[in-house]
């Protein structure tokens, strides 16, 4: 048997970036302590474990990034590659806890650009998996947003209006 090895290997550079930001936040003596996490960094607990080690506390507890707000009364936060809607932002702001954002550039490209369409009068049609971190920040910068999982979803859709379509990454 001939074995190729697949190249490249590794983390996207959205999740590097990510990994990077969260370890460059435990070493900041600037940022309020302790340091959390709203659900995990990126789906890997081997990464998870070793931001603890860090002392970095991950909640994945099953809840929505705005419940999960509920749990910290002091210290930073930080937005996971997957990113969050503006409501999770202001949240913790009004809570009084310092945000680091660790969303992948390519995400926060998909945020910016739903945003610019629904300025302009567009439906916005989101593919990706609607319980996914990732799909649920972009699902609640607005509830009109339609998330497509399956083709019966399409018949949600107004044949008449405009739409602009991205996808989960």
């Amino acid at each position: 048997m001939k074995v190729i090895k697949a190249s490249p290997q590794g983390y996207c550079n959205g999740v590097k970036c990510a990994i990077d930001i969260a370890k460059n936040a435990a070493c900041n003596a600037k940022l309020k302590k302790p340091i959390y996490i709203l659900g995990m960094l990126i789906h890997n607990k081997r990464v998870t474990s070793a931001l603890k080690n860090h002392g970095i506390i991950t909640i994945n507890n099953g809840k929505t990034r705005l419940e999960m707000l509920d749990e910290i009364e002091n210290g930073t936060v930080i937005i996971t590659a997957h990113g969050a809607s503006d409501t999770v932002y202001a949240k913790a702001k009004k809570k009084g806890l310092m945000v680091v954002d660790a969303t992948c550039p390519i995400v926060k490209r998909i945020h910016n650009n739903v945003k610019t369409y629904l300025e302009k009068g567009y439906k916005i049609i989101y593919i990706g998996n609607k319980n996914h971190p990732e799909a649920k920040g972009v699902l609640g910068l607005n509830k009109d947003i339609i998330c497509v999982q399956k083709l019966d979803d399409l018949n949600l859709l107004d044949k008449k209006a405009k739409y602009y379509v991205t996808n989960q990454t």
